[in-house]
């Protein structure tokens, strides 16, 4: 009874989290699919030389601002997952450690060792469930970004009509909106005024005031594989 007892509550320490985050990344995806909705309406646009600039600063300041909403849970869930990403590392190589034969406590029982595993596995799935919700909330973050940049290569296609003409004067604006990044004079007057003040940018969806792109998305995902080999190899070396 006692050890069935302790197995229901790992069970339910361990998943007591899960319909909430559920919940927050299925509102979230639902969110980013919207955004998308609206940024690949404005490549059709682009595409048959309808895009205006209201066009695009409506969908820009829609996009922002929902961003913007999303920060407070994001960001919160973005740095936890960062933590947990680096417990598991840490874990992942002090453990091994610490189960290699070599490394066993004198007089330690196998029973002891038996449990100092299964206690590890939990530790590892539950940061690793943290740093999956990481590399969630980047890929959703990511879609929006790629969409929006995409159109730029929608832009560069070919010009709209005449070189000087309104049409073409309206691709090159739209082109300079969709690429542009810049901070206001008034930002550089300190460093917390350089965090709220608002900056010129292009279509975008932060986490972490981060903006997420396919690059630094396969990036990081390449640097944690990388961190996960490099443990692993550096503990059997060690062994």
């Amino acid at each position: 009874t006692g050890s069935w007892f302790e197995g229901l509550t790992i069970f339910l320490l361990s998943s007591c989290t899960t319909p909430v985050l559920g919940s927050v990344l299925l509102a979230l995806s639902l969110e980013t699919s919207l955004a998308r909705r609206k940024v690949h309406r404005l490549m059709k646009s682009a595409r048959a030389m309808k895009l205006t600039r209201p066009m695009y600063m409506a969908v820009s300041t829609h996009i922002q601002r929902r961003s913007v909403r999303w920060a407070i849970s994001l960001n919160s869930l973005a740095l936890i997952g960062l933590y947990c990403t680096v417990g598991m590392l840490f874990l992942l190589r002090g453990f091994f450690q610490i189960s290699g034969g070599s490394t066993s406590a004198p007089g330690q029982d196998s029973q002891t060792e038996d449990l100092s595993i299964e206690y590890g596995i939990y530790l590892g799935t539950v940061l690793g469930k943290e740093t999956s919700v990481l590399f969630v909330l980047m890929f959703l973050a990511m879609g929006v970004n790629d969409d929006a940049d995409s159109m730029i290569s929608v832009l560069l296609d070919k010009p709209w009509g005449l070189l000087g003409g309104v049409e073409e004067a309206t691709r090159l604006d739209l082109l300079q909106l969709a690429t542009t990044f810049a901070v206001r004079p008034e930002a550089l007057t300190s460093m917390f005024a350089y965090m709220m003040t608002r900056k010129t940018r292009p279509i975008s969806f932060r986490v972490c005031t981060v903006r997420i792109t396919r690059d630094l998305f396969l990036a990081a995902l390449a640097s944690l594989g990388a961190a996960i080999v490099n443990a692993l190899a550096r503990v059997f070396v060690d062994l």
